[in-house]
């Protein structure tokens, strides 16, 4: 797994999986029309999360490159953002459900397009045991 800290603090270092309420896990499917820049209604929600990450990760698996001033601009708090790319969807499949499961990140998020239902259960499943939350961004055509 590829993963780009753009900071040298390391959130995930001293923090596991922590006591949270059961509401507060689960993966959460954003579905939006298209826009551009991609997601770009979803961004002030995901800048806050970013900021609110504390001890933990913001973790975002993209399949595109992702300035840090582009970043910056839209709020975020990068010393909690770490950036992973994965080469294809299957891999960021892979990559969103190992992030979720090791309880070093608090959000986690991705944009996948083909997730089955086994698929999606088994990353809801990996949240809980993780203790973090899941984003799942996605475009209505």
């Amino acid at each position: 797994m590829a993963a780009t800290p753009l900071h040298s603090a390391s959130p995930a270092q001293a923090a596991g999986p922590r006591a949270r309420k059961a509401l507060d896990h689960g993966v959460t499917e954003i579905i939006m029309s298209q826009s551009e820049p991609p997601f770009a209604l979803a961004l002030p929600m995901l800048a806050h999360l970013s900021r609110s990450a504390n001890n933990r990760w913001f973790t975002w698996i993209t399949l595109t490159p992702i300035s840090k001033q582009f970043l910056v601009q839209q709020g975020f708090k990068l010393n909690n953002v770490r950036l992973v790319y994965a080469k294809d969807e299957e891999d960021a499949k892979w990559m969103f459900w190992e992030a979720l499961n090791n309880g070093r990140s608090d959000v986690v998020v991705t944009a996948i397009d083909c997730l089955s239902a086994n698929d999606l259960a088994a990353l809801d499943a990996a949240s809980q045991h993780g203790e973090c939350r899941g984003l799942l961004l996605r475009t209505r055509d």
